[in-house]
């Protein structure tokens, strides 16, 4: 994927052996909890917009300018669950659309909805934006190479004569969807509109990050896995400040926070192989929390599992009786 050379071959942290670590008396080697300061991060804090209203695209764009900055995989799940803390906190119903951006897909893989666009539709968009020639854009794209960096350095050269209104995160994303959806006449013309609009209103990095997405490609060094990842760690520490909050008592620390992590990790991807389509899955997450994710996504007729690696089991029996409980869940 995406992640790289950035975050190395697997975006989920690695299986921890709590026994060994146990024994010696030191963190789990590797351990999520011993290198992520998720204790420190001030939740509502980060917030820049006000409780229930909609998640600025501005918030998302900075979040994505300081991943792409980030070289180390465990530090990107940090800063992108932290992220997604803030809208659990502040706009939950925003989370979808925020998950979906980062993952820069609008839609799940089966489908089969490309978000893409030509080069030449989205030189002219941003030639037309930025009131530059389109020679000009070809040149700075020849040496930049990224034609998101040469819409963030276009439009910082330009003045404006009125503040245009900022992007909403459920914007941004109803707008790449219409674009991704269009068919017909002129639709290509239509497309480059709708890109300006866009354009146009667009702050600080989102302007790079608009091109990008609509080239398919964020440059971000975030995998889908790393996403989900992320994803599980925030669920699982909002349900933790909750009861904590609830209870009186405090986060969790060092292996207890290493094991509750390394289990809504496996929860949502599992859940996310059965039922690889986060439309359903953070709804899911929303409604239901981490503990009973397993009975509202699971396998579901029409929508096509995610390749699993096998599960190594301890004999026969085993087996059998793995079996058995598929059938009476299929019962139920």
């Amino acid at each position: 994927g995406e992640e790289g050379a950035k975050a190395g071959p697997s975006g989920a942290a690695r299986p921890l052996k709590l026994k060994q670590a146990k024994a010696k008396g030191a963190p789990p080697k590797g351990s999520t909890a011993a290198t992520i300061q998720y204790h420190k991060y001030d939740v509502a804090g980060a917030a820049t917009w006000k409780a229930g209203e909609g998640v600025p695209y501005l918030f998302l764009a900075r979040v994505f300018g300081t991943v792409e900055d980030e070289p180390k995989r465990l530090r990107i799940t940090e800063l992108m669950a932290n992220a997604f803390r803030t809208v659990l906190a502040v706009s939950p119903q925003d989370l979808l659309p925020v998950v979906r951006l980062t993952t820069n897909k609008i839609a799940a893989d089966y489908a089969g909805i490309e978000l893409g666009i030509g080069d030449s539709i989205m030189i002219n968009a941003v030639a037309e934006t930025c009131g530059r020639s389109v020679k000009a854009i070809k040149e700075s794209l020849q040496q930049e190479g990224d034609l998101g960096i040469v819409a963030l350095q276009s439009r910082g050269k330009q003045m404006m004569m009125m503040k245009p209104k900022p992007l909403a995160v459920r914007g941004v994303f109803k707008v790449l969807t219409e674009i991704a959806m269009a068919s017909g006449k002129d639709v290509q013309t239509r497309k480059k509109e709708k890109v300006k609009q866009m354009l146009v209103s667009a702050q600080e990095k989102e302007a790079q990050y608009i091109v990008r997405a609509l080239q398919g490609k964020m440059r971000i060094g975030a995998s889908e896995q790393t996403v989900l990842v992320a994803l599980a760690h925030a669920v699982a520490l909002s349900e933790a400040e909750a009861a904590a909050a609830a209870g009186g008592a405090k986060l969790p620390k060092g292996e207890a926070l290493q094991e509750l992590l390394a289990a809504a990790e496996a929860t949502v991807k599992q859940a996310f192989c059965e039922l690889p389509n986060l439309d359903l899955i953070v709804p899911a997450l929303l409604e239901h929390g981490l503990a009973s994710l397993h009975e509202h996504a699971k396998l579901n007729a029409g929508i096509p599992v995610k390749p699993m690696l096998a599960k190594p089991t301890k004999g026969l029996s085993e087996v059998l009786d793995r079996m058995g409980q598929a059938r009476r869940d299929a019962h139920r």
